[in-house]
């Protein structure tokens, strides 16, 4: 598509880059906006923010490096070429989980109130990111016929060039926005009860949508777990892997909070 909305011999627009500031943008402001519901001040999120944003960029930078590069890459300033694109989301995400939980440890805010309030603004802030990445060309899908196939021909797109992929750069963006009415639902009907609940629907939800949109995807260079050479490197990608992980990181905080009532308020 577009990877560079501007060229100005020096000075470049990254269309990826852009696209990923908007997501962390709007996530922490509707954080900020939810917060109220329960019982957390704006002014901690705008500050347990900065601290997500460095969490997020450096730990989606590194998990990129160190699958798609070199681990010695991340000690270069490769570590912060971030307007290139290149980033893992459950990298970002697990780095920023740590970040932010230390966070709340020094303010003595529980964590999971935290991620009950984030969790709907994650799927938001991926849909950008994901935009980003379709802009880029990168995370691209397998050759397809169907209606809705596209083909990337600017030269510096990340995909092959005039061949028709499956778009799943923008598979994942829907299934975010249907993880979003679903999560936002269950906060309407169910969240009073169960504290935990929107931050593990979200971990289920996107899992299951990151595993669905795997299948299609074509990219080789995000990598594959291969257990040893007993199956084929196509059979399990990393992301899948990871994603597996999530649904039992799912249940295990159900269980750790199960009866214990969110502090969010009833509408």
């Amino acid at each position: 598509m577009y990877p560079i909305l501007l060229d100005l011999g020096p000075i470049k627009l990254y269309a990826y880059g852009l696209l990923m500031a908007l997501g962390f943008f709007f996530a922490i402001n509707w954080s900020a906006q939810r917060a109220t519901r329960y019982k957390v001040s704006r002014e901690f999120i705008s500050n347990v923010g900065i601290w997500i944003i460095v969490g997020g960029i450096v730990g989606g930078r590194v998990a990129f490096l160190a699958v798609e590069e070199t681990w010695t890459d991340i000690f270069t300033f490769k570590l912060f070429e971030v307007w290139n694109g290149g980033m893992v989301f459950y990298g970002g995400l697990v780095c920023a989980i740590l970040a932010s939980w230390g966070y709340c440890k020094r303010k003595g805010v529980e964590f999971i109130t935290l991620a009950d309030i984030a969790a709907p603004t994650i799927a938001f802030g991926q849909i950008f990111g994901r935009l980003g990445c379709f802009m880029a060309g990168c995370c691209y899908g397998k050759q397809c016929d169907l209606p809705w196939a596209v083909s990337f021909t600017h030269p510096l797109s990340l995909a092959p060039k005039n061949v028709y992929l499956h778009p799943t750069q923008l598979y994942e963006p829907l299934g975010n926005l249907l993880v979003i009415a679903i999560i936002l639902l269950i906060e309407r009907k169910f969240a009073t009860r169960q504290k935990g609940l929107i931050f593990v629907t979200y971990l289920s939800l996107y899992a299951i949508v990151r595993v669905t949109v795997e299948a299609f995807r074509g990219d080789s260079e995000r990598g594959f777990v291969t257990f040893w050479d007993m199956y084929p490197n196509e059979w399990l990608s990393t992301s899948t892997a990871i994603s597996a992980v999530m649904l039992l990181i799912s249940a295990i905080i159900f269980w750790m909070y199960r009866g214990r009532p969110s502090p969010s308020s009833s509408r």
